[in-house]
């Protein structure tokens, strides 16, 4: 399918600045900021946000709150996403947003486009779904599909009650949550442990064993485990 190359231009009219609030504006919006592309974008759909550095940052109690509410530690990520009509669009400004849960382009300093009508996005080589409307990175794929669900929490600052002065700064964590899918069945959220994944093994469990012990495999670390199911998928 030919594949459409989208670029930015970006022209700010005003400063886009918000006081600890979140605000959207519909794709079609005139005070939306202009970004010049080389298709509609409401053929993709989305929405633009302005957005000065969270809410919390805006709260003294918040200030300097630790790490990233980005999956990605860079926006320049070289992405193909293809849209629930089966487009796909090339995009070179890419991250995802753990906490609004999508993916989304960096307008300017303050402001994002955030993309809707997603069926899947490739993001340098990693692959991702869209399954009820929530994304899930596919790191097997065959008899066996194993997913990585991606959010975040936000760790209040310990705060001692004597003195009122912040002991523990707020930190934003990562959370990652694993899914198996077996062909014809359900997606299934599980822990990624030795247990849970010979449940998943149904078959030629003697050939998988033979596997792991030549190449020295373990179920405690997850590229191993990808190795396993990878092998196990190789075997239908």
């Amino acid at each position: 399918m030919k594949k459409i190359i989208l670029f930015f231009v970006i022209i700010i009219t005003n400063q886009l600045y918000s006081q600890g609030k979140r605000t959207f504006w519909p794709t079609n919006s005139s005070e939306a900021p202009k970004m010049k592309v080389n298709f509609n974008t409401q053929t993709l759909g989305g929405t633009f946000q302005r957005n000065d550095a969270r809410a919390f940052n805006k709260n003294d109690q918040f200030k300097g709150v630790k790490g990233s509410f980005y999956l990605f530690n860079t926006w320049k990520n070289n992405s193909t996403i293809t849209s629930k009509t089966g487009k796909k669009y090339q995009i070179n400004n890419m991250n995802y947003d753990l906490d609004e849960k999508a993916f989304l382009s960096k307008i300017s300093r303050d402001s994002v486009y955030i993309y809707q009508n997603v069926e899947s996005i490739n993001v340098e080589n990693r692959f991702f779904i869209n399954i009820n409307e929530q994304f899930y990175e596919k790191i097997t794929d065959g008899k066996i599909s194993l997913l990585k669900k991606y959010s975040g929490k936000l760790k209040k600052p310990i705060i001692n009650k004597m003195t009122n002065q912040q002991v523990k700064p707020a930190e934003y964590v990562k959370i990652v949550n694993y899914y198996s899918y077996i062909q014809n069945k359900k997606l299934e959220k599980i822990k990624l442990k030795k247990s849970n994944v010979t449940k998943l093994i149904t078959e030629k469990k003697d050939q998988v064993k033979i596997y792991i012990k030549k190449n020295k495999l373990t179920y405690k670390e997850e590229g191993d485990i990808v190795k396993i199911i990878n092998y196990y998928n190789s075997l239908f």
